[in-house]
């Protein structure tokens, strides 16, 4: 089929003498420039569009996305990973008394007070509601303009995503589109991250609760999971980056002071439990022996460049000279 404009009418200039241009032609020596990963956390959380991180009640999901937070709004290492300094808002939607505690126990542990790019929320906030949204984006828009430059781009925390939607259907695609849609216009109208906190269904073994239109949606997917004391997150999607990776933490308890019945207030913080050095397997006694034995029988000028062959006799002989009773 011919095309109903000519040449001539293509490359026509505008009024203002410019051509005016719908989409940007890359040259493959600007791909890498322009497409190349910003994490947020390296290899684990990009610098913008959706992340979500879930797992079962009482994993401890909010104090380590607040141990994330607080780390990213450092530049500090998490977990062995580097960061990019950021400002990050957080949506605490449930449980506020308890999240204001979690965060004296972090300033409390860590000896110094809440980072000033972590600022939080405890208004109530609807994803599905199109003044809501941009309620918020207005409200970030409006810190990230006061703030110094060089940071990296803001990231929303919202815990969690059910009461993010109260009253919407979760296993219905349409409802979850309306949520990936909203938290797709906040990371557009930021230029920078979204954050869910979210559950496992009763099955954790099938991942995250809802429509699993979620999981094809986010851009990375941490797994969050308690095993007695010990617990665990997993990157079980990260986009441009390695899948499986993961880290082990404990709560440690903190005591904040005492309540007006005389009794302890404690909340608890993140400790990483780092992974054990592999152990050097034992040399047994008489193969140790042996092996100073030969030692003993190398000349004083041999190094790893000089081939020497020991005669097996002759080191039987040394070895059972200095270790009579092995015989």
């Amino acid at each position: 089929m011919k095309n109903s404009w000519s040449a001539s009418e293509v490359s026509q200039p505008s009024a203002g003498g410019r051509m005016p241009r719908r989409f940007r032609l890359l040259h493959r020596n600007e791909l890498d420039a322009v497409l190349r990963p910003a994490w947020a956390v390296k290899g684990l959380l990009p610098q913008t569009g959706l992340a979500v991180c879930y797992g079962p009640s009482g994993a401890g999901k909010t104090f380590l996305l607040l141990d994330l937070v607080c780390a990213i709004a450092e530049g500090a290492e998490w977990f062995g990973h580097r960061t990019t300094k950021a400002p990050v808002i957080y949506l605490c939607l449930e449980g506020a008394p308890g999240f204001v505690s979690r965060i004296r126990a972090w300033e409390a542990a860590r000896k110094r007070g809440l980072p000033e790019l972590v600022r939080c929320s405890v208004q109530a906030f609807d994803l599905h509601d199109e003044e809501s949204v941009d309620s918020l984006v207005r409200s970030v828009l409006g810190l990230t303009c006061c703030l110094p430059a060089g940071l990296a781009p803001p990231i929303v925390v919202i815990d969690t995503l059910n009461r993010a939607t109260v009253g919407a259907d979760e296993n219905s695609s349409v409802s979850m589109g309306e949520s990936i849609g909203a938290c797709a216009r906040i990371s557009e109208g930021i230029g920078g991250l979204v954050v869910l906190g979210h559950h496992s269904g009763k099955d954790m073994e099938r991942g995250m609760r809802g429509h699993n239109s979620l999981a094809a949606a986010a851009d990375a997917v941490l797994l969050v999971r308690r095993s007695g004391q010990k617990r665990t997150w997993d990157a079980q999607k990260v986009k441009d980056g390695q899948d499986g990776v993961s880290g082990t933490f404990v709560h440690e308890n903190v005591v904040l002071g005492h309540n007006r019945d005389g009794e302890q207030d404690t909340s608890c913080v993140v400790n990483p439990v780092c992974a054990p050095e592999p152990s050097r397997p034992t040399v047994p006694r008489r193969l140790a022996m042996a092996l100073a034995a030969l030692k003993a029988l190398l000349p004083p000028e041999a190094s790893r460049d000089l081939e020497l062959v020991i005669p097996e006799a002759r080191w039987r002989e040394a070895f059972l000279s200095a270790c009579p009773a092995t015989s």
